[in-house]
């Protein structure tokens, strides 16, 4: 009975000390438990599975993901918290991702970790840059969305749409700044009868102030006085200027669980000291990428137009998205990848991993070339100019296979015993990716980036501003000793889609060859591209001839001025004849500075054929005589360039010139070597808005002659907006005019020739000369490559620039071989000694009696070697034995060329599958050598 009562008593006791221990916790909780729910509420993402778990494969991490939808072979994941998306080949089993899968293993140059800022950088798939007055700064998807809980993915038809919400969301907190003592106690009070921790923490963040205190120095007064001029009056209580924005939303809970403060109250209260409410709307950036899966990758979508942020108080720089989608590990270890990033610089640009181990680079380059409309063309000096609109990064990817096999032993007898034992093999392979830039290429720059001295990766991207800004100095103004510098935002926004169309690669497609091929069939399904029609003619051969100049005679001691012919019409014919004599017959002819002024021609407005060159009656002829002899004419109009403005010649400045942001005509610059900076030349460029109405015009009197041709060389070469504040135009605006016209002008005249070849003009175009053989020659350049020729190969005749111009006459000839491409020679028939002292000293080596037998020895030469080929794919090019300067190239009817431009002969051998020599052969230096598709050397 004892042991039951004593029981009892202990059983009592204990509930009675675990009461008492519920009541203090209950207590404590009453004096903590606001801390406790503003840290629930204000509980952000937990970085750690992103920052510092180790995943040891991309499966890994795939596996903590959320599975999409499924297109054909492909298959979309993604992750809700930090945005990434991971795309999977199901047959191959190769992934795309937007972000690194092991950003926790990301080290610096040193071996050192990355900083935290590091590695939310690389986790982000959108960065925002902008200036507020003039500071910039830059915000992060996953930062300043992610870590925020500002990310919100939702399902749409054929993917996925991830909406993010970079900055501030509140702009004004229920925060007192500036009240009386009375209506502080007014919120204090309340406060401090429910909490003493709160009431605590309320206190803290406000100072007394008050000008009339006897306690304080007079300095002190006088401050205060300035400070707050109410003080004088009585004293208030002022918010902390230092409080941070968590702190003070941390303030406002606390006034919001425990009193009745409203901002309509809250205003009366500031009314009362005078205080006004000065916060400005704070940056906030609102966008969404949506991700449509492909059957051979995905196409990630960004809406200008949805781009929502305060425009009156920030100005946005650009926008870069997806910046290490696919992106490589570079690094002087094990874990490093082989491989190279490829750029459309120029020809074709390859930047190898090895070559920028531990070094910061970032290469940055905007498509189709410099915007002349802009004051602001520093960058991308002296460069070649990116045509296409791709990028994309191969990789060596490391595969290790396990297998168990039979292997013979001798065990402790003596005896050969088969035992099975694993065996571990690395298989090498080829993967990347190919993007494509569909909807918004005019707008956007390439950039190369490899982290050196932040991270060991390396990507390649785009970024875009649908609303440019310039700068421009104003002369003159009220800046004293210097012209202030002036920036100024383009009234006119692009409001369409920023596209990205990503391929996956593997195998024999992740190559730069592979890449070549993959964009060519896209143009191909696209109806950009058409094939040649099947032919065993000889290849073209392009002449450009000069026409009328302007040079000065004088007559009886007097100067007078005149057009001199360069190229008449009946040298043109007896120079054609020539070639004809020596069975060259697949000639095309541009003919350029043939109107309105010769080589400084006017606008294309007047249709007036130079009498110096033979009037309309000489070019009628020229036109029967190709017409007779099945050569292609191409008189070329100008349609981009002004370069001399007359009387009445239908040009004005205000209406029909390009406008710069502070409503000047733009101009064209060219690089000055000797200066090495842009210089302003004196020609003007016609805005885009005009074009068409310029070609109306002139093709009234040019169809009568039934060219059958027409050449509008700059319009494939030049791409500018336009500030007229009657009708501006960004670049995409200036595409859309310029495809539009295009169209009619080959609709019209059949054939047509231009220059460069923007990708948007490729459609319309059947010849293309100048087209980039080489790139910029980056210090980071690993190899020069002939992406354009191979896409362009077999579908339009192309060539590069003129041959009798380049420095190296071999080498420009070993690079039309390369490429495919025709010859192509710029010559004056008649007077070219003008030519040195005139605007047009570039043409330095265009006496056509001097070149006429090199003309037709280099088109004997690559005519035999192109013929059989010039309608075939190039399906296939690389560099032999890994050395850059001996190229091979192969032909889908089995061609294939072996170019040397080294100074020493080369030996090539073949090597069989087991790495024994089975055939060997030399290539000759700066020469090249041919097999025809049963292998035969036919050279």
């Amino acid at each position: 009975m004892k042991l039951k009562f004593k029981a009892l008593i202990s059983l009592f006791l204990a509930l009675f000390m675990l009461l008492s221990m519920c009541s203090f916790l209950t207590v404590f909780a009453a004096e903590t438990s606001s801390d406790e729910s503003l840290s629930e509420e204000e509980q952000k993402l937990d970085e750690a599975p992103y920052t510092k778990i180790i995943y040891g494969s991309v499966q890994a991490k795939v596996n903590t993901m959320t599975q999409g939808i499924t297109v054909g072979d492909m298959t979309m994941f993604y992750d809700p918290a930090s945005g990434e998306v991971a795309i999977k080949n199901d047959v191959t089993g190769e992934y795309l991702l937007t972000n690194p899968y092991n950003v926790s293993s990301t080290t610096t140059s040193t071996g050192t970790a990355s900083s935290p800022a590091t590695l939310q950088t690389l986790l982000s798939q959108v960065i925002v840059k902008y200036t507020e007055n003039d500071k910039e700064s830059t915000f992060n998807s996953f930062k300043d969305a992610a870590i925020e809980k500002q990310i919100v993915v939702k399902d749409i038809r054929g993917g996925l749409r991830v909406e993010y919400t970079l900055g501030r969301e509140e702009v004004r907190l229920l925060v007192p700044e500036c009240i009386t003592v009375e209506d502080f106690n007014w919120i204090y009070e309340p406060i401090a009868s429910q909490s003493k921790y709160d009431a605590d923490k309320f206190a803290a963040y406000y100072l007394l102030k008050d000008a009339n205190n006897p306690n304080d120095p007079k300095k002190t007064q006088l401050t205060t006085k300035i400070q707050w001029p109410i003080t004088e009056k009585f004293p208030v209580y002022v918010l902390d200027p230092s409080a941070k924005y968590a702190e003070r939303l941390r303030l406002e809970k606390i006034v919001k669980k425990y009193t009745a403060l409203t901002f309509e109250l809250l205003d009366e209260m500031h009314i009362k000291t005078d205080y006004t409410v000065t916060n400005k709307e704070p940056a906030l950036f609102k966008l969404a990428l949506e991700y449509y899966l492909e059957e051979d990758g995905v196409s990630v979508r960004l809406a200008a137009n949805n781009i929502r942020f305060d425009s009156s108080n920030y100005k946005l720089e650009d926008i870069t998205y997806l910046p290490y989608m696919g992106s490589a590990v570079v690094a002087n270890s094990a874990a490093a990848n082989k491989g190279y990033v490829f750029t459309p610089d120029g020809s074709g640009s390859l930047i190898s991993f090895e070559d920028v181990v531990g070094q910061p680079v970032i290469i940055t380059d905007s498509l189709y070339g410099h915007d002349y409309a802009f004051h602001d063309i520093s960058s991308g000096a002296n460069k070649e100019v990116m045509r296409l609109p791709v990028f994309g990064i191969i990789q060596e990817i490391a595969k290790w296979t396990r297998e168990t096999v039979p292997i013979e032993e001798i065990n402790d007898k003596g005896e050969i015993v088969i035992t099975e034992k694993p065996v571990e093999t690395y298989t090498p392979y080829n993967a990347g990716y190919l993007a494509i830039i569909e909807e918004g290429a005019s707008l956007s720059q390439i950039s190369v980036e490899n982290g050196g001295i932040t991270h060991n990766r390396i990507s390649v991207f785009t970024k875009f501003n649908p609303r440019p800004k310039d700068q421009y100095k104003l002369d003159g103004g009220l800046s004293a000793g210097s012209n202030a510098m002036w920036t100024v935002e383009s009234k006119r926004k692009y409001t369409g889609d920023f596209r990205i169309r990503y391929i996956m690669l593997k195998d024999d497609d992740a190559t730069y060859a592979g890449m070549a091929r993959t964009y060519q069939n896209y143009l191909v399904e696209k109806g950009v591209l058409t094939s040649l029609d099947d032919t065993e003619d000889d290849i073209p051969l392009y002449i450009e001839t000069l026409g009328a100049l302007d040079t000065t005679a004088r007559i009886l001691g007097v100067p007078v001025d005149k057009q001199t012919a360069l190229s008449s019409f009946s040298k043109t014919i007896e120079f054609l004849e020539a070639l004809k004599k020596q069975d060259i017959s697949n000639v095309k002819v541009k003919l350029t500075g043939w109107i309105n002024g010769g080589l400084t021609s006017t606008v294309p407005y007047k249709f007036n054929i130079e009498k110096a060159l033979g009037d309309d009656k000489g070019f009628a002829n020229l036109v029967e005589y190709a017409k007779q002899n099945n050569i292609e004419l191409f008189p070329d109009f100008d349609f981009v360039f002004v370069k001399t403005d007359k009387a009445f010649d239908g040009f004005n400045y205000k209406d029909s010139a390009v406008l710069t942001i502070d409503d000047r005509a733009a101009q064209y610059r060219k690089y000055n070597y000797v200066y090495q900076t842009y210089r302003s030349g004196r020609w003007v460029l016609l805005s885009p808005n005009v074009t068409e109405a310029f070609y109306d015009k002139i093709y009234e009197k040019y169809s009568t002659f039934n060219v059958g041709g027409i050449g509008i060389s700059t319009l494939g070469s030049v791409l500018t907006s336009d500030f007229n504040e009657d009708a501006q135009l960004n670049r995409e605006d200036s595409v859309v005019l310029y495809t539009r016209l295009l169209a009619k002008i080959l609709e019209e005249n059949g054939k047509v020739l231009i220059s460069g070849g923007n990708s948007f003009t490729l459609q319309y175009a059947t010849d293309i000369l100048d087209v980039p053989f080489e790139n910029s020659r980056s210090i980071y350049s690993y190899a020069s490559v002939p992406f354009m020729g191979m896409v362009l190969h077999s579908y339009v005749d192309f060539s590069g620039t003129a041959i009798n111009l380049a420095g190296d006459y071999r080498y420009a000839l070993l690079k039309t071989i390369e490429n495919g491409a025709s010859p192509y020679f710029i010559i004056a028939l008649e007077n070219a000694s003008e030519l040195i002292t005139s605007d047009y000293s570039e043409y330095y080596s265009v006496r056509a009696s001097i070149w006429l037998q090199s003309i037709i020895d280099t088109y004997d030469e690559l005519n035999t070697a192109l013929k059989d080929v010039q309608t075939q794919k190039m399906v296939d090019h690389q560099f032999v034995g890994g050395n850059q300067r001996i190229i091979m190239t192969k032909y889908e009817n089995g061609v294939v060329f072996y170019l040397n431009y080294t100074l020493d002969d080369y030996t090539v051998e073949i090597f069989d599958e087991d790495g024994e020599v089975t055939d060997s052969f030399i290539v000759p230096s700066q020469d090249f050598i041919k097999f025809d598709k049963n292998g035969k050397q036919v050279n």
